[in-house]
């Protein structure tokens, strides 16, 4: 890990692997993280909001790779957020 980076464990969460295309991302993986899970490493790193968080963090790493992230939603159920992320 490079220094200054900081890795925020996020826990626990479902992960669901998504379909690609053929000349899209290689893999790609959806992750829904409970509430309190992402309260807690916001709490831990002073941000104002989970949404900080992501936006801030340089990816998600997954079974030791690495995925960008690229995108985060409310669910709407539960107000559970879900991430999405990709890998090339």
């Amino acid at each position: 890990m490079d220094p200054g980076v900081e890795q925020a464990t996020i826990a626990p969460v479902v992960v669901r692997e998504l379909t690609t295309e053929n000349n899209g991302p290689r893999r790609r993986i959806e992750l829904l993280a409970g509430y309190s899970a992402l309260a807690e490493q916001v709490s831990q790193r002073s941000v104002a909001t989970a949404d900080v968080l992501f936006e801030t963090a340089l990816g998600l790493v997954y079974r030791g790779e690495v995925f960008h992230i690229q995108g985060f939603v409310w669910s709407g159920w539960g107000e559970w957020p879900i991430c999405t992320g990709w890998r090339r």
